[in-house]
Protein backbone atom coordinates (compact mmCIF):
# COMPACT_ATOMS: atom_id res chain seq x y z
CA UNK A 1 0.00 0.00 0.00
CA UNK A 2 1.39 3.39 -1.01
CA UNK A 3 1.62 5.84 1.87
CA UNK A 4 0.06 9.26 1.35
CA UNK A 5 2.26 12.30 1.83
CA UNK A 6 0.11 13.32 4.79
CA UNK A 7 0.79 9.99 6.52
CA UNK A 8 4.53 10.61 6.22
CA UNK A 9 4.18 13.47 8.71
CA UNK A 10 1.87 11.62 11.09
CA UNK A 11 4.48 9.21 12.47
CA UNK A 12 6.48 9.67 15.66
CA UNK A 13 10.05 10.78 16.20
CA UNK A 14 12.26 13.13 18.18
CA UNK A 15 10.49 16.41 18.96
CA UNK A 16 11.77 19.92 18.41
CA UNK A 17 13.55 21.74 21.24
CA UNK A 18 14.01 18.85 23.65
CA UNK A 19 16.98 19.10 25.98
CA UNK A 20 20.41 17.89 24.81
CA UNK A 21 19.97 14.42 26.23
CA UNK A 22 21.66 12.88 23.23
CA UNK A 23 25.15 13.14 21.84
CA UNK A 24 23.56 14.32 18.61
CA UNK A 25 21.85 17.42 20.05
CA UNK A 26 23.65 20.73 20.45
CA UNK A 27 23.50 23.12 23.43
CA UNK A 28 20.11 24.41 22.25
CA UNK A 29 18.59 20.97 22.10
CA UNK A 30 17.01 19.37 19.05
CA UNK A 31 16.81 21.90 16.18
CA UNK A 32 14.14 20.07 14.18
CA UNK A 33 11.47 17.40 14.21
CA UNK A 34 12.27 13.78 13.32
CA UNK A 35 9.94 11.52 11.36
CA UNK A 36 11.01 7.88 11.65
CA UNK A 37 10.70 5.90 8.41
CA UNK A 38 12.56 3.04 6.79
CA UNK A 39 15.47 3.72 4.47
CA UNK A 40 14.41 4.67 0.97
CA UNK A 41 11.02 6.09 1.98
CA UNK A 42 10.10 9.05 -0.27
CA UNK A 43 10.14 12.37 1.61
CA UNK A 44 7.31 14.68 0.44
CA UNK A 45 7.14 18.46 0.47
CA UNK A 46 4.32 19.71 2.67
CA UNK A 47 3.98 23.16 1.07
CA UNK A 48 4.60 24.81 -2.26
CA UNK A 49 8.15 26.10 -2.62
CA UNK A 50 11.37 26.24 -4.62
CA UNK A 51 14.48 24.17 -3.95
CA UNK A 52 17.33 26.57 -3.16
CA UNK A 53 20.08 24.24 -1.92
CA UNK A 54 21.08 20.57 -1.74
CA UNK A 55 24.07 20.81 0.60
CA UNK A 56 26.14 18.10 2.25
CA UNK A 57 27.21 18.26 5.87
CA UNK A 58 29.50 15.96 7.83
CA UNK A 59 27.04 16.23 10.71
CA UNK A 60 23.71 15.98 8.83
CA UNK A 61 24.69 14.20 5.62
CA UNK A 62 22.91 15.25 2.44
CA UNK A 63 20.15 17.85 2.89
CA UNK A 64 17.46 19.58 0.86
CA UNK A 65 16.37 23.17 1.53
CA UNK A 66 13.21 24.72 0.09
CA UNK A 67 12.17 28.37 0.16
CA UNK A 68 8.49 28.53 1.06
CA UNK A 69 6.10 31.13 -0.30
CA UNK A 70 6.27 33.34 2.81
CA UNK A 71 10.09 33.53 2.71
CA UNK A 72 10.84 30.92 5.39
CA UNK A 73 12.97 27.90 4.60
CA UNK A 74 12.09 24.25 5.17
CA UNK A 75 14.93 21.76 5.44
CA UNK A 76 15.31 17.99 5.46
CA UNK A 77 18.49 16.23 6.60
CA UNK A 78 19.82 12.64 6.44
CA UNK A 79 18.47 12.22 2.90
CA UNK A 80 19.55 10.62 -0.37
CA UNK A 81 18.45 10.56 -3.99
CA UNK A 82 16.97 14.04 -4.39
CA UNK A 83 15.14 13.84 -7.75
CA UNK A 84 14.98 17.61 -8.39
CA UNK A 85 17.70 20.18 -8.84
CA UNK A 86 18.11 23.70 -7.50
CA UNK A 87 15.38 26.16 -8.62
CA UNK A 88 12.90 23.32 -9.11
CA UNK A 89 9.36 24.12 -7.99
CA UNK A 90 7.64 21.58 -5.77
CA UNK A 91 4.08 21.14 -4.60
CA UNK A 92 2.67 19.39 -1.52
CA UNK A 93 3.21 15.67 -1.96
CA UNK A 94 6.09 15.98 -4.43
CA UNK A 95 9.07 13.81 -3.50
CA UNK A 96 12.06 15.99 -2.64
CA UNK A 97 14.40 13.17 -1.47
CA UNK A 98 14.45 9.77 0.24
CA UNK A 99 15.29 8.66 3.77
CA UNK A 100 18.96 7.67 4.12
CA UNK A 101 19.93 4.19 5.32
CA UNK A 102 22.93 2.39 6.81
CA UNK A 103 24.92 2.31 3.59
CA UNK A 104 24.25 5.95 2.64
CA UNK A 105 26.08 9.17 3.51
CA UNK A 106 23.74 10.00 6.39
CA UNK A 107 26.00 12.19 8.56
CA UNK A 108 27.59 11.63 11.95
CA UNK A 109 24.49 12.70 13.93
CA UNK A 110 22.44 9.87 12.44
CA UNK A 111 21.22 7.14 14.79
CA UNK A 112 18.78 5.31 12.51
CA UNK A 113 16.63 5.91 9.45
CA UNK A 114 14.55 9.07 9.83
CA UNK A 115 13.90 12.48 8.28
CA UNK A 116 15.22 15.43 10.31
CA UNK A 117 12.93 18.33 9.33
CA UNK A 118 13.66 21.98 10.11
CA UNK A 119 12.12 25.42 9.62
CA UNK A 120 13.83 28.80 9.82
CA UNK A 121 14.21 32.29 8.36
CA UNK A 122 17.24 31.50 6.18
CA UNK A 123 18.65 28.74 4.01
CA UNK A 124 21.35 28.24 6.67
CA UNK A 125 18.80 27.62 9.41
CA UNK A 126 19.10 23.89 8.89
CA UNK A 127 22.70 24.16 10.17
CA UNK A 128 22.85 27.24 12.40
CA UNK A 129 21.08 30.33 13.67
CA UNK A 130 17.40 30.73 14.46
CA UNK A 131 15.09 27.77 14.00
CA UNK A 132 11.36 27.31 14.54
CA UNK A 133 9.30 24.30 15.49
CA UNK A 134 8.08 22.99 12.10
CA UNK A 135 5.22 20.93 13.56
CA UNK A 136 2.53 23.68 13.72
CA UNK A 137 3.21 24.60 10.11
CA UNK A 138 3.18 21.00 8.96
CA UNK A 139 -0.06 20.39 10.87
CA UNK A 140 -1.64 23.40 9.16
CA UNK A 141 -0.64 21.92 5.80
CA UNK A 142 -2.18 18.58 6.79
CA UNK A 143 -5.42 20.28 7.84
CA UNK A 144 -5.60 22.23 4.57
CA UNK A 145 -5.03 19.04 2.58
CA UNK A 146 -7.85 17.29 4.46
CA UNK A 147 -10.29 20.11 3.64
CA UNK A 148 -9.22 20.08 -0.01
CA UNK A 149 -9.77 16.31 -0.15
CA UNK A 150 -13.30 16.66 1.23
CA UNK A 151 -14.13 19.37 -1.33
CA UNK A 152 -12.77 17.18 -4.13
CA UNK A 153 -14.87 14.21 -2.99
CA UNK A 154 -17.99 16.37 -2.89
CA UNK A 155 -17.22 17.80 -6.32
CA UNK A 156 -16.80 14.29 -7.74
CA UNK A 157 -20.45 13.62 -6.85
CA UNK A 158 -21.45 16.36 -9.32
CA UNK A 159 -21.28 14.41 -12.58
CA UNK A 160 -21.17 15.55 -16.19
CA UNK A 161 -24.79 14.46 -16.47
CA UNK A 162 -25.64 16.88 -13.67
CA UNK A 163 -23.77 19.65 -15.48
CA UNK A 164 -25.63 18.97 -18.73
CA UNK A 165 -28.96 19.01 -16.92
CA UNK A 166 -28.19 22.34 -15.27
CA UNK A 167 -27.00 23.79 -18.58
CA UNK A 168 -30.32 22.80 -20.19
CA UNK A 169 -32.31 24.35 -17.36
CA UNK A 170 -30.37 27.59 -17.64
CA UNK A 171 -30.83 27.63 -21.42
CA UNK A 172 -34.59 27.21 -21.07
CA UNK A 173 -34.79 29.76 -18.30
CA UNK A 174 -32.91 32.44 -20.17
CA UNK A 175 -34.31 31.91 -23.65
CA UNK A 176 -37.90 30.74 -22.97
CA UNK A 177 -37.20 27.62 -24.98
CA UNK A 178 -38.05 23.92 -24.95
CA UNK A 179 -35.26 21.72 -23.61
CA UNK A 180 -34.73 18.08 -22.67
CA UNK A 181 -34.65 17.56 -18.90
CA UNK A 182 -34.68 14.14 -17.25
CA UNK A 183 -35.73 12.54 -20.54
CA UNK A 184 -38.75 14.83 -21.00
CA UNK A 185 -39.07 17.92 -23.20
CA UNK A 186 -39.87 20.88 -20.98
CA UNK A 187 -41.09 24.23 -22.27
CA UNK A 188 -40.26 27.22 -20.14
CA UNK A 189 -43.21 29.61 -20.02
CA UNK A 190 -40.96 32.48 -19.03
CA UNK A 191 -37.48 33.45 -20.09
CA UNK A 192 -35.15 36.01 -18.60
CA UNK A 193 -33.97 37.47 -21.89
CA UNK A 194 -37.44 37.75 -23.52
CA UNK A 195 -38.89 39.21 -20.32
CA UNK A 196 -36.13 41.81 -20.11
CA UNK A 197 -36.56 42.78 -23.76
CA UNK A 198 -40.35 42.93 -23.41
CA UNK A 199 -40.14 45.01 -20.23
CA UNK A 200 -37.72 47.43 -21.83
CA UNK A 201 -40.15 47.91 -24.72
CA UNK A 202 -43.07 48.45 -22.32
CA UNK A 203 -41.07 50.91 -20.26
CA UNK A 204 -40.21 52.91 -23.37
CA UNK A 205 -43.85 52.95 -24.48
CA UNK A 206 -45.17 53.91 -21.06
CA UNK A 207 -42.53 56.60 -20.67
CA UNK A 208 -43.61 58.18 -23.94
CA UNK A 209 -47.29 58.05 -22.92
CA UNK A 210 -46.58 59.48 -19.48
CA UNK A 211 -44.56 62.30 -20.98
CA UNK A 212 -47.41 63.10 -23.38
CA UNK A 213 -50.01 63.03 -20.59
CA UNK A 214 -47.88 65.21 -18.31
CA UNK A 215 -47.52 67.72 -21.11
CA UNK A 216 -51.29 67.72 -21.67
CA UNK A 217 -51.98 68.12 -17.94
CA UNK A 218 -49.60 71.06 -17.72
CA UNK A 219 -51.37 72.71 -20.64
CA UNK A 220 -54.77 72.21 -18.96
CA UNK A 221 -53.51 73.59 -15.65
CA UNK A 222 -52.06 76.65 -17.31
CA UNK A 223 -55.15 77.29 -19.46
CA UNK A 224 -57.79 76.66 -16.75
CA UNK A 225 -58.29 76.94 -13.02
CA UNK A 226 -58.30 73.14 -12.51
CA UNK A 227 -56.50 71.87 -9.38
CA UNK A 228 -54.87 68.42 -9.77
CA UNK A 229 -53.94 66.20 -6.79
CA UNK A 230 -50.99 64.40 -8.39
CA UNK A 231 -50.17 62.21 -5.37
CA UNK A 232 -53.70 60.80 -5.27
CA UNK A 233 -53.67 60.14 -9.00
CA UNK A 234 -50.35 58.26 -8.87
CA UNK A 235 -51.52 56.18 -5.87
CA UNK A 236 -54.71 55.14 -7.64
CA UNK A 237 -52.80 54.12 -10.74
CA UNK A 238 -50.36 52.02 -8.67
CA UNK A 239 -53.16 50.17 -6.84
CA UNK A 240 -54.87 49.47 -10.13
CA UNK A 241 -51.73 47.85 -11.51
CA UNK A 242 -51.41 45.64 -8.40
CA UNK A 243 -55.00 44.41 -8.70
CA UNK A 244 -54.51 43.60 -12.37
CA UNK A 245 -51.29 41.67 -11.67
CA UNK A 246 -52.95 39.58 -8.94
CA UNK A 247 -55.70 38.53 -11.34
CA UNK A 248 -53.31 36.97 -13.87
CA UNK A 249 -54.17 33.26 -14.41
CA UNK A 250 -51.66 30.55 -13.56
CA UNK A 251 -51.37 27.66 -15.98
CA UNK A 252 -52.35 24.28 -14.53
CA UNK A 253 -50.30 22.37 -17.07
CA UNK A 254 -46.98 22.99 -15.37
CA UNK A 255 -44.28 21.05 -13.62
CA UNK A 256 -41.73 22.20 -11.06
CA UNK A 257 -38.05 21.75 -11.85
CA UNK A 258 -35.69 23.07 -9.21
CA UNK A 259 -38.27 25.65 -8.19
CA UNK A 260 -39.05 26.82 -11.74
CA UNK A 261 -42.51 26.69 -13.36
CA UNK A 262 -42.29 24.94 -16.72
CA UNK A 263 -44.82 23.35 -19.03
CA UNK A 264 -44.70 19.69 -20.06
CA UNK A 265 -44.74 18.89 -23.75
CA UNK A 266 -44.92 15.52 -25.48
CA UNK A 267 -41.47 13.98 -25.78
Amino acid sequence: MIMSWQDFYRVGGGNFGILPNSAFYGPQGHRGKDYIHTAGTPIPAYEHGVIVDIPQSQFLGFCVVIRLDDGNFAGWAHVVDAPHGINAEVMPGDTIAHVAGDNDIHGSSWDGAHSHTTLGPSAESIFQGTVLDPVPRIQAALDAASVAQIVTMEDDMYTQEDRNRDDNIHAGLYRKSSVLIDGVVKKFNYGVLPIVAHNQELIAQQSARIAALESLVEQLIVGTAIQVDRDAAEGAAFNSRLETANELPISEDVDIIDGLDVQNLPG
